[in-house]
């Protein structure tokens, strides 16, 4: 004999929300992850110019011109690297307005948000600080001074954070209270 077997009933579906319950303060936090990254690639930027240039200066003697000319076509696109910089500021900024559409928040955390954002626009003070003080020591300024939309884009970091903190909480209180998000 063989025995039929009974099926379960399907299990349903539950209706997924992840950006439902997250913290209404996350966006916040994304600015100062997108500080980090642009202070370690500012960094990067510059001493990967200062080794390009030592290498270059170092084998001088032993290479032609026309190797000369390479390294020196090579050391010019790095330096394209200060342009894409700006680019890549842009981009990260917009990310995290555009995110910012997908946050939930209730106008009573309003006062915790403005709260945050001064810490955060004060920590860009001390991200601009750091890269300052590495640009302009007495080894680094000249290799610096070949990134100059780098370096004044992190001489302007604390009015650009503020102002891209401004932005992302005029996204998220200015929407209705029944939203869900973009």
């Amino acid at each position: 004999m063989i025995k039929q077997q009974k099926f379960k009933k399907p299990i349903k579906a539950q209706k997924v929300q992840p950006m439902q319950k997250m913290k209404n303060s996350k966006g916040l936090f994304d600015i100062i992850i997108v500080m980090v990254i642009l202070l370690i690639m500012g960094i990067i930027f510059v001493f990967g110019d200062l080794i390009l240039i030592n290498f270059r200066n170092n084998i001088n003697g032993t290479m032609a011109e026309e190797s000369y000319n390479i390294t020196q076509a090579g050391i010019n696109a790095y330096q394209v690297n200060d342009t894409m910089f700006g680019f890549l500021m842009i981009g990260a900024f917009m990310s995290v307005i555009v995110s910012g559409l997908y946050i939930r928040t209730h106008p009573i955390f309003f006062i915790v948000s403005i709260f945050l954002l001064t810490i955060i626009v004060m920590l860009s003070a001390i991200f601009t600080n750091l890269f300052d003080e590495f640009s302009s020591n007495s080894e680094m300024s000249t290799y610096a001074a070949d990134f100059p939309y780098t370096t004044t884009l992190f001489h302007n970091l604390p009015v650009i954070v503020g102002i891209m903190g401004i932005v992302t909480l005029i996204i998220w209180y200015g929407k209705s209270h029944g939203d869900s998000g973009a």
